[in-house]
């Protein structure tokens, strides 16, 4: 049997705990597209108007169920019961991602996008770069 080794292609990324909430539960099943959805976030809306933020996943560009799957080694219908489940069809109605119509094809937005670092009113900062403090005089 191979070993299993680190894909070159592999890096870290934040998650929250709080999806391991017993109430988030029911999209277990899900989580493959889920992750892959946090992971693909590029973008951050300002606060919306109930104080919520939303990521762009790939920046809002068209995502096909196929991109998916092969990214993640599943089938197109397994991507597609997924993606419903997180937008909240059978899910007692809990919505995970938003499904934006866009030229080509449909976009995605995570709900309480916390992979990107909130910005400050005077810098931004991302995950990899950490604030410097200021010293007076």
């Amino acid at each position: 049997m191979p070993r299993a080794t680190l894909d070159e292609e592999s890096w870290p990324f934040s998650m929250w705990s709080g999806i391991l909430h017993p109430k988030h539960r029911v999209i277990d099943p899900a989580l493959p597209v889920f992750m892959t959805f946090v992971d693909w976030t590029t973008a951050q809306d300002e606060r919306e108007p109930n104080g919520e933020r939303l990521g762009w996943v790939k920046g809002g560009k068209p995502i096909s169920y196929r991109e998916i799957a092969e990214a993640r080694g599943l089938s197109k219908s397994a991507v597609h019961r997924q993606i419903q489940m997180l937008l909240g069809r059978n899910t007692a109605n809990r919505v995970y991602v938003f499904q934006v119509a866009v030229p080509g094809g449909f976009a995605y937005k995570v709900r309480k996008s916390k992979k990107l670092w909130y910005r400050t009113k005077n810098a931004s900062l991302s995950p990899g770069r950490k604030r410097r403090k200021e010293h007076g005089g």
